[in-house]
């Protein structure tokens, strides 16, 4: 199966999952999630082939390092600036959001180690069953443990005037 096709239909099943989640069907949501999902599967697929014709996989392994921490600061930035703008969301984004503001009292730390968790037990049956640990490297574990406190860090000193709004559902205990 593609990347595109594999990003796409775990998109829906966090998009189905988001829903359990805040326990109420919220069809605007559920329409940007999936209209965002389409076409980031699309170019996720085009940047993962336009990496590996960049010759970046021969770098230096320092080099390589230095270029994912300088990535994922990059992303936990977006994150932070569209999470709080809060017009449409990747679900795997706005699962990180409600996990952060429903049971985890804000806390975007904890909350991207909590969102980690289905990727970790799917990577873990998947090892288990072929012997074989794909995509993982360091990025990854630098992702798990600290993107959540890079996104925490720039809700913090970014764009002070953006807040996370329309929390309301999120935050409603059913």
């Amino acid at each position: 199966m593609s990347l595109r096709a594999t990003l796409f239909i775990c998109g829906v099943a966090v998009v189905i999952m988001n829903t359990l989640l805040i326990r109420q069907v919220i069809g605007r949501r559920i329409i940007g999630n999936l209209l965002f999902t389409f076409p980031f599967s699309f170019l996720i697929q085009w940047f993962t082939q336009l990496i590996q014709k960049t010759g970046i996989n021969a770098l230096p392994i320092g080099v390589r390092i230095g270029l994912d921490v300088i990535g994922i600061l990059f992303v936990a930035l977006a994150t932070s600036i569209y999470q709080r703008a809060n017009l449409i969301l990747h679900p795997n984004d706005d699962f990180m959001q409600i996990i952060r503001f429903r049971y985890l009292h804000g806390s975007a730390t904890i909350a991207q180690i909590v969102h980690y968790i289905p990727p970790v037990i799917i990577m873990l049956v998947t090892f288990t069953m072929s012997h074989h640990l794909w995509a993982v490297n360091i990025g990854t574990i630098i992702c798990l443990f600290f993107q959540g406190s890079f996104i925490g860090f720039f809700d913090r000193h970014v764009f002070l005037n953006l807040k996370h709004y329309g929390l309301g559902v999120i935050q409603r205990q059913a």
